[in-house]
């Protein structure tokens, strides 16, 4: 991979800006949740007008990598937006929250006869908050005495999915219940060849184990995306657990967690 030619793209509601003629920074994270995830992206010196088309709730995304290749990293809605002054430079800082405009607190009283199926409630339940998600259980458990659901909806889902073995995440904008194990097969090995940098480290948490691992940036990177890790102290498939999508300086850097 070239280390030359990086490029990021930013579109909000018809309009487009991108790196070629603006310095832009970023830090995107992404994990195994579906509590919004907050990026940065900083812009330097637009004009007033420019500032003034980023609003709240607008939907933006994006896209980075290097030119003949990128890719989206970000798609969500704006939470606020900031400008200020650093020194002879004004920084125009976005904030965007990492999801659809989940209702979290749309709350349901619900009972469901028994030996319902979990993906039945689930179908459910997505209908209910329109919203369309990508399914993919481990298991679909049968509850044999039925099923309350007596509370908020999104938490609902989340208990759900945790008793199929899997997780309600958002990754990219997208909705989904499915587990970090069943992600696409591996689209790229991690290698000094491919933009591994340095060596990877031991990461422990909630139960998983694995590498900590950073390469220069690749937005195929995602929550769940399968990945073949080569390198001195560890080599063969992973899973991602987590990680974000940084372009600071000189940096333009993926860091993420990957697991067994």
């Amino acid at each position: 991979m070239s280390l030359f030619g990086r490029k990021a793209e930013i579109n909000c509601e018809g309009l487009t800006l991108d790196s070629e003629a603006l310095d832009i920074e970023f830090d995107v994270p992404f994990d195994n949740d579906v509590e919004p995830n907050k990026s940065s992206i900083k812009i330097y010196n637009l004009t007033d007008d420019t500032i003034n088309r980023f609003k709240r709730n607008k939907k933006l995304i994006l896209n980075a990598g290097y030119k003949g290749d990128i890719g989206v990293i970000l798609s969500g809605y704006i939470s606020r937006t900031k400008t200020a002054r650093q020194g002879v430079d004004k920084v125009t800082t976005i904030n965007v929250l990492d999801s659809e405009p989940l209702d979290t607190q749309k709350t349901l009283n619900k009972t469901y006869k028994k030996n319902i199926k979990a993906s039945q409630i689930i179908n459910d339940l997505l209908s209910i908050l329109k919203l369309d998600a990508t399914v993919n259980l481990a298991r679909n458990r049968t509850y044999s005495k039925g099923y309350t659901v007596d509370g908020e909806i999104v938490e609902a889902l989340a208990n759900i999915a945790k008793d199929c073995g899997v997780t309600f995440f958002m990754s990219k904008g997208k909705a989904y219940i499915s587990g970090i194990h069943s992600g696409e097969a591996s689209q790229f090995t991690l290698s000094e060849e491919t933009g591994l940098i340095g060596t990877p480290a031991i990461f422990e948490e909630d139960g998983h184990s694995g590498f900590s691992v950073t390469c220069l940036l690749q937005h195929r990177i995602a929550t769940a995306n399968a990945v073949t890790l080569q390198s001195e102290i560890a080599d063969g498939k992973f899973y991602v657990y987590k990680g974000k999508h940084r372009w600071s300086g000189s940096e333009f850097v993926t860091e993420l967690d990957i697991i067994y």
